[in-house]
């Protein structure tokens, strides 16, 4: 998995995350948290693993659709389409679909809320708003 963030971290969209509350500081941030929930939650329960690589992805690309730090109700929605065009342009497997949903869940404000939500778009969405609300007091 070192690979591969080191090869999303030195690409676009990752290389052009504007730099405040959702820059790359904030991407990085988001990954720790997500990582760190979803060993917890593997540790306390016999649920299926969570898919740390698509956790990965998810993490550093979330936001990279952002056109400013304020209130960017599509963000989620392009930044979804804009990861999965990375993961695809450069050979990245993983559940398209999945990392789709998790990217758009992310976002309360998105156009496509799911009725029921993987682990995996459950803990970014986490992720997200412990960083942005722990360390920024911002919910934008």
């Amino acid at each position: 998995m070192a690979a591969l963030l080191v090869m999303i971290e030195n690409h676009p969209p990752f290389t052009r995350l504007e730099p405040g509350v959702h820059g790359s500081g904030h991407a990085r941030r988001v990954l720790l948290f997500s990582q760190l929930i979803a060993s917890l939650i593997e540790a306390a329960s016999d649920a299926a693993p969570v898919d740390r690589r698509l956790l990965l992805i998810a993490s550093l690309l979330h936001d990279c659709g952002r056109r400013n730090n304020g209130i960017d109700p599509e963000h989620a929605d392009r930044s979804a389409e804009m990861a999965v065009d990375f993961c695809r342009s450069h050979g990245i497997l993983c559940d398209l679909i999945k990392l789709r949903d998790c990217i758009r869940y992310h976002c309360k404000s998105g156009c496509h809320p799911l009725r029921n939500p993987s682990i995996e778009a459950r803990i970014l969405a986490d992720a997200d708003k412990l960083d942005r609300f722990r360390f920024h007091g911002s919910c934008a």
